[in-house]
């Protein structure tokens, strides 16, 4: 999460309010970048029952240099995770801070074990760039402003649940089905 600019506390906020709609076998590693990246446990996947220790930590970070620096967030989650299957990223930003041609390039390179979701924070963020993003990591994006950032995070949780169907194929017998009518 890049929380600087569109209000810190707003920002971990979000970041609670997702966390405590974990599932008891989910589970979960925080990082914050800006100039940075800070990683919490040092990057370890820890349980839901972990998310009070989480909100301790994201209280005690102090603010950074209002900078995003997407590209460090992904090429750090690219090599720490690199060995992982069915890692979710959730991005939380504003989407500031240049280099978005790299990022998409990079985003686009991470591969389908790794999918890219983005709460744009802030009536001002970059909202196409972050739709984008998220489209090349194979997840979604939602918007949340300051007035309603409780429905953008409820939203994100549910693009984040389990499918009811995957890797589904359907064979037919005995009939037959005309795609021209």
């Amino acid at each position: 999460a890049s929380l600087e600019g569109w209000g810190a506390e707003q920002g971990r906020r979000a970041v609670v309010q997702a966390l405590r709609q974990l599932r008891p076998l989910d589970r979960f590693a925080l990082a914050l970048f800006d100039e940075e990246v800070k990683v919490w446990q040092k990057g370890r996947w820890v349980g839901a029952g972990a998310v009070m220790a989480a909100q301790e930590w994201l209280q005690q970070q102090a603010h950074g240099a209002n900078t995003t620096n997407l590209i460090q967030a992904l090429e750090w989650v690219r090599h720490f995770y690199r060995d992982q299957e069915n890692v979710y990223l959730v991005v939380l930003t504003d989407g500031q801070g240049g280099r978005q041609s790299e990022a998409l390039r990079l985003a686009s390179s991470l591969g389908k074990s790794l999918r890219i979701f983005t709460l744009c924070l802030g009536s001002h963020s970059q909202k196409h760039f972050l739709r984008r993003l998220a489209e090349l990591g194979g997840g979604s994006s939602e918007v949340a402003v300051a007035q309603d950032l409780g429905s953008g995070v409820e939203r994100l949780v549910q693009q984040l649940g389990e499918p009811l169907l995957s890797n589904m194929q359907l064979v037919g017998q005995g009939f037959h089905c005309d795609p021209a009518q």
